[in-house]
This record gives C-alpha cells, sequence and structure tokens, in this order.
C-alpha cells in the first residue's frame, strides 16, 4: 500500500492509502508515545473492538464504516477502513437510514 494523504491530529494520524488495485482506504494511526495514560491504550482498543464489531452486525456495511483491518507494534495502533471520498459521508448515511424508516414520535 502506498501513503497518498496524510493529516496529523493531536494523538493520532489520519492516511489515505492505495492498494496496488487502486482500491483506497482511511487508516487511523493513533501513536503509543503520545497516550500518556494507561486508560487511553484501553480507550483505543475498546474503539478499535466497537467498530470492529459494529462493522460485522451491519447489514452490508450499510450504515457503518467498516473496518477492514487492524495493526499493533510497539509504537502505534492502526485501524484500517474504508474509504469514502465525501465529505458528507455520515450524513448521507442517515438520511438513507431515516428515508428507509417510519419513526413516530410519541409524547
Amino acid at each position: 500500500m502506498k501513503r497518498i494523504y496524510s493529516s496529523e491530529l493531536a494523538y493520532s494520524e489520519i492516511i489515505l492509502l492505495q492498494d496496488h488495485e487502486e482500491n483506497k482506504f482511511a487508516a487511523k494511526r493513533i501513536k503509543k508515545r503520545k497516550l500518556s495514560a494507561d486508560y487511553l491504550h484501553d480507550f483505543v482498543r475498546n474503539e478499535i473492538a466497537i467498530q470492529h464489531s459494529l462493522s460485522n452486525f451491519s447489514q452490508n456495511g450499510e450504515f457503518i464504516v467498516k473496518v477492514e483491518d487492524y495493526y499493533e507494534d510497539d509504537d502505534c495502533y492502526l485501524m484500517v477502513m474504508e474509504y469514502s471520498p465525501s465529505p458528507d459521508y455520515f450524513e448521507q448515511r442517515l438520511e438513507n437510514v431515516l428515508s428507509n424508516h417510519k419513526y413516530y414520535i410519541i409524547i
């Protein structure tokens, strides 16, 4: 995979990756040295586990960003996810959910 974009945040980096077949993926790289407390490592592992289980639970990945893979080494945690080129990804998925379901408000 080759890196085609990255953006560094407080303790993590978002990376746009492309494989040899030109499929794109988003990766969240979390630097262990920037996590000051042990409980933060547990928080990160829980985030990855929850995201992974949700992506397996979702029907055809319709409403959740799918976790493609996960790696951990001495320096970082890396979560590889499906890539969405749209900045309105969440809003588009939410509109899809709302348009396919009827909700009633009971007062």
